[in-house]
């Protein structure tokens, strides 16, 4: 970039505020156009569709199952033994848990979690 170049890009950036923002926390924008807000657009945009899929998936597993605890709904239902798919709003579907290789199997024990803090 010539020096000019860069002298326009300083008196941009200080007019739009220096490298800080109104909260007082430092801001850089991801490239010379701008996108710093587009970037964060997407980036909430991505956190919703996770937070949706994460509740509607949820409320379908009407069962206690590893992390997943629900008071109304404290034992395992066999019929839930399979991963819950989300796709989009509404649609859920349910996919079989493939079977543990023999040359895995072979190597696992039971351990007792009896006492212990499981997450």
């Amino acid at each position: 970039m010539s020096r000019a170049g860069r002298g326009r890009l300083t008196q941009r950036t200080q007019r739009a505020g220096g490298d800080r923002r109104a909260d007082g926390r430092s801001w850089r924008a991801p490239d010379i156009a701008g996108f710093y807000d587009l970037a964060h657009a997407f980036d909430l945009e991505a956190s919703a569709i996770a937070a949706r899929a994460t509740l509607e998936t949820a409320l379908i597993r009407r069962e206690t199952r590893g992390c997943h605890n629900r008071s109304d709904y404290p034992h395992l239902d066999d019929g839930l033994n399979v991963n819950l798919v989300w796709s989009e709003p509404g649609r859920v579907e349910r996919e079989a848990i493939p079977g543990i290789p023999q040359d895995i199997s072979a190597r696992m024990r039971e351990v007792s979690t009896h006492g212990k803090l499981v997450e």
